[in-house]
């Protein structure tokens, strides 16, 4: 005779309410008791957001956000997109915001001190989230004399999908202020083409004769685009010489 076949016992029931779990299994404790490592990117953000909205617990809004955004993409997030469609308060948007902020610049802290050799360095620092964007950026790299970064990179415009208008007095001033002898300017094309435009040219030719007057040193300036030509350096092309 064959033995005959039970059915699998049913799986324990996952609690969908924070307030379901014991209290020592709640992410505010674990995390006191465990530190950030035992807990998923879910469990941290329920931390933040607290607790839920009318009709939906912080379980599944923390899980819905990362699955539609991820965490680079909570970053690039217009405030208003997350309230507009998650329900979420002000309060509660940037205090997300501003977690996943601290995070992206604290994993950039070595690349902040390395040296700026190559256009490769510039990717390695801002390429992929600039790539990532469908809008134009133009940020600023001011550098030491040895060509580390002297301070932050500097987010100087955000324009629209067909370009973003720049001043040469706007970009040196921010090296000034920040006490920097250097930059390397950077801008994405979200065309995925780095190809410069003519304004590209016209920028970094005027940019080049201003720095040198100013005594400040031009390193590069680098366009993001991406697929099989993730970058294009414009001193390679000629149009640096100072």
């Amino acid at each position: 005779m064959t033995e005959p076949e039970y059915p699998a016992p049913d799986a324990p029931a996952q609690p969908r309410r924070v307030q379901e779990l014991p209290a020592a299994e709640r992410p505010r404790e674990r995390l006191l008791r465990l530190g950030h490592e035992a807990l998923r990117n879910d469990e941290l953000l329920q931390i933040l957001i607290g607790s839920g909205v009318q009709g939906r617990d912080v379980i599944e809004l923390s899980q819905s956000l990362l699955q539609r955004y991820g965490l680079a993409g909570l970053l690039r997030a217009h405030p208003e997109e997350l309230l507009g469609e998650h329900g979420l308060g002000q309060a509660t948007v940037t205090r997300i915001l501003a977690a996943v902020a601290l995070g992206w610049r604290a994993a950039r802290d070595d690349s902040q001190r390395a040296a700026i050799i190559h256009p490769n360095d510039v990717w390695e620092l801002c390429g992929p989230e600039l790539a990532a964007l469908s809008h134009e950026e133009v940020r600023i790299l001011v550098l030491n004399r040895q060509h580390r970064l002297a301070a932050a990179p500097v987010t100087l415009y955000r324009g629209t999908a067909h370009g973003a208008n720049v001043r040469v007095a706007e970009i040196l001033h921010e090296v000034i202020v920040r006490k920097g002898v250097a930059l390397v300017m950077v801008h994405n094309h979200p065309s995925g083409d780095p190809t410069p435009s003519r304004a590209d040219r016209d920028t970094t030719n005027a940019l080049d004769k201003a720095a040198t007057i100013m005594d400040i040193e031009l390193v590069d300036h680098i366009i993001i685009g991406g697929g099989d030509r993730p970058w294009l350096s414009l001193r390679s092309q000629g149009l640096i010489t100072g």
